[in-house]
């Protein structure tokens, strides 16, 4: 059985992760949004700095349940926040969460670069279930018409994706052969896990499929804001006849060598 990994996961490595260059003096990160006070100011919400190159916060005084949307700003040049030179993350849209029935918003930033087969490698955004984690996520794209649905449909039965535990989600699947697009939702919208980060209708997955016969398993990590797509071939029958013959052959021919 050979196992792909379309995620841009790369060759197998083992576990890796690089810092964030200069932890000591890695830049403030604050965090704005659409808060209950001091909306959209750049320079709010300064962020906890682990020095392990990742970073902290819980923003209070929020609607219990509410659903909120904000992004990073990393203060590069050490000025304080500000939608200029300093760069915010995610870059092309915001990224989005709920407060829980406290009032509270908690969210954790990784700037470290990751590799452990999960998509984005580095600059992560998550926080708690309460906070991250709607509970019902469908995998969404252009292979859902395929399944018997229509494509790009957000509240399709058919991918939503099963809980298996830690903020993990699961849909597995066969796909005719071909080359196909997809993200994680939260079912019903565009809040999205994708391969660039969690964001409002974020990137997509492109991945590959040889044939029927191979099965297709997209996951979610709702705490860390990352996902992955794999796709197992399973040799047809009749390559497996043939790999059956070689052994064969190949064992007998080291009988007459004794």
């Amino acid at each position: 059985m050979k196992r792909l990994c379309i995620a841009f996961c790369g060759v197998a490595l083992a576990v890796g992760l690089v810092p964030a260059v200069g932890w000591g003096a890695s830049p403030p990160v604050f965090v704005p949004g659409g808060w209950n006070s001091n909306p959209w100011d750049p320079n709010s919400n300064m962020m906890t700095n682990n020095f392990d190159g990742t970073y902290s916060v819980t923003i209070g005084g929020q609607t219990p349940g509410a659903r909120y949307e904000f992004k990073l700003v990393e203060d590069t040049d050490f000025d304080g926040g500000d939608w200029g030179p300093d760069p915010n993350r995610p870059g092309p849209g915001n990224s989005w969460a709920y407060a829980d029935g406290s009032g509270n918003v908690s969210i954790t930033y990784d700037r470290n670069q990751v590799f452990d087969g999960w998509l984005t490698e580095e600059y992560r955004i998550g926080g708690p279930a309460a906070n991250m984690d709607p509970g019902a996520w469908t995998f969404v794209g252009d292979f859902q018409s395929e399944l018997g649905g229509s494509d790009w449909d957000n509240g399709y039965a058919g991918s939503s994706m099963s809980f298996i535990g830690g903020g993990i989600y699961e849909w597995t699947g066969s796909l005719p052969a071909g080359s196909y697009n997809g993200k994680a939702v939260r079912t019903g919208s565009w809040d999205a896990i994708g391969k660039d980060n969690r964001s409002v209708n974020a990137d997509n997955f492109p991945f590959s499929v040889g044939g029927a016969s191979d099965t297709v398993t997209f996951r979610v990590d709702s705490l860390r804001g990352v996902a992955q797509v794999t796709v197992e071939s399973i040799p047809e029958p009749a390559s497996l006849g043939l790999l059956g013959f070689v052994a064969l052959a190949a064992a007998f021919a080291a009988r007459r060598g004794r």
